[in-house]
């Protein structure tokens, strides 16, 4: 039994505890945040016995094997590293999208690495079986070479409510913005797809009073690959991968969320079609259980510190081509 500490206990904090709880190789034993009012009201809800306001408290009374790490953005780079120099645990967890930055996520995975802790980025959605059956029928040549991705992830929201003061995701002091909300599933998705990283990345974005609320990317990958995405708080909710190849297609739909409600992978070539049907799953406990995985050694990572770090690349590259208005070339 793997102990685990959650820090950050925000909306999402609650699913990976149910996750924590759902998994017969795990047992939730603390929890942490900086509100105590938070705290409390966590441990009310799981019936635990063992909060901190002070992560440093909890690193030092608790002995943990996991934390999984839920606090807002800004706070991911340095709780991660807390936790990696304290040499109180084994493994970190931490919430999508790994940091802020390329530059802060290489920090991260190097503080890490030199006190022998395991960091990985909390992306759910890698770990569903229809994403890997996906990825295993394009490796194996089912629609040929690979030659585009499309992809969209939109929820609607009401924009006159979405002010920085309602909720993180408007904020950009507490990492807010459709492309750290959204946008890094999507990101993560088209580069695991391609196998590679962009080379060139142009994006343009509606905002609002302080972060973009939707967000269209073209990037360019090798091979002549193109992917074109959007993410969006502006349209009517849908969340899908179409996968374009010069023998065929897939298309995963719904994509992204879709835990609580039956996936399909439909495959079409010019001789046949095919669907596979996945019923819900919780990707949290899956991405659980794969850490556990690799906590006992017998397997690697599927989201290794270079990929997690290259998707922050990505994100900068968007970013940077926003505030631009021009495309931007990746090294």
């Amino acid at each position: 039994m793997y102990r685990v500490g959650i820090v950050g206990l925000g909306g999402i904090s609650r699913v990976h505890a149910r996750a924590v709880l759902d998994s017969p190789r795990t047992t939730l034993v603390a929890a942490c945040d900086v509100s105590p009012e938070a705290v409390d009201s966590f441990l009310g809800e799981f019936e635990l016995k063992c909060g901190y306001s002070d992560l440093g408290k909890l690193l030092q009374v608790e002995d943990l094997d996991i934390a999984i790490v839920c606090t807002w953005g800004p706070q991911h780079a340095p709780a991660s590293n807390q936790i990696s120099r304290s040499g109180s645990v084994r493994a970190i967890l931490c919430e999508k999208p790994i940091s802020q930055t390329e530059t802060e996520s290489r920090t991260m995975f190097e503080t890490a690495a030199a006190h022998d802790v395991l960091l990985v980025e909390a992306l759910k959605s890698l770990h569903h079986p229809v994403h890997l059956k996906a990825k295993s029928l394009l490796d194996d040549g089912a629609i040929g070479q690979l030659t585009g991705i499309r992809a969209v992830f939109t929820s609607a929201r009401p924009l006159q409510h979405c002010t920085p003061a309602a909720s993180w995701r408007y904020n950009r002091a507490k990492g807010g913005g459709i492309v750290y909300d959204l946008g890094c599933y999507v990101l993560h998705h088209a580069r695991g797809l391609t196998g590679a990283d962009p080379a060139r990345v142009y994006a343009t974005a509606f905002c609002g009073d302080e972060v973009e609320f939707q967000v269209s990317a073209v990037l360019d990958f090798p091979e002549d690959i193109v992917a074109q995405l959007t993410f969006s708080w502006r349209q009517f909710p849908s969340q899908y991968v179409e996968i374009l190849g010069e023998q065929g297609e897939m298309r995963i739909d719904p994509a992204f969320n879709n835990e609580s409600q039956q996936t399909g992978l439909q495959l079409r070539t010019q001789d046949s079609s095919e669907c596979f049907e996945f019923e819900p799953q919780d990707p949290f406990l899956l991405q659980l259980e794969h850490l556990c995985d690799c906590i006992d050694g017998s397997i690697p990572h599927r989201i290794p510190p270079e990929v997690s770090i290259g998707n922050m690349r990505t994100i900068d590259a968007i970013h940077e081509s926003i505030n631009r208005g021009s495309a931007v070339t990746l090294a």
